[in-house]
């Protein structure tokens, strides 16, 4: 894992395919995945949850989700780290000028 940063964000990147990372934005936790031809960032709107116990947006919690067609032609899951970056900064730039969709808890009686 390498510690990544931007303008008030922070966090680590695993650059072993699959590419992930997590930490936090604005007091927000973060989660960032690439997934074959995808990649995807989520925002948990709970700033109490560990951003090592996301995913969650959806199911554990509230928040703000991005995803995005991506390929490469390596390997599946693999991404360059500056690539990896470029999207985390996209993704906490949106998030910022409240453009993200928000994705509300789901709840089940099963």
């Amino acid at each position: 894992m390498r510690k990544v940063a931007g303008k008030n964000w922070a966090g680590y990147i695993n650059e072993q395919s699959p590419v992930h990372a997590s930490g936090s934005v604005d007091g927000y936790p973060w989660y960032f995945r690439v997934r074959r031809d995808a990649w995807f960032m989520e925002i948990a709107e709970d700033q109490e949850i560990e951003c090592e116990k996301l995913p969650l947006v959806g199911y554990g919690t509230g928040g703000w989700l991005f995803e995005e067609n991506w390929t490469s032609g390596r390997e599946v899951g693999h991404m360059e780290t500056e690539t990896a970056l470029k999207f985390i900064q996209k993704t906490v730039d949106l998030f910022r000028e409240r453009k993200l969709d928000y994705i509300p808890t789901v709840t089940s009686n099963c």
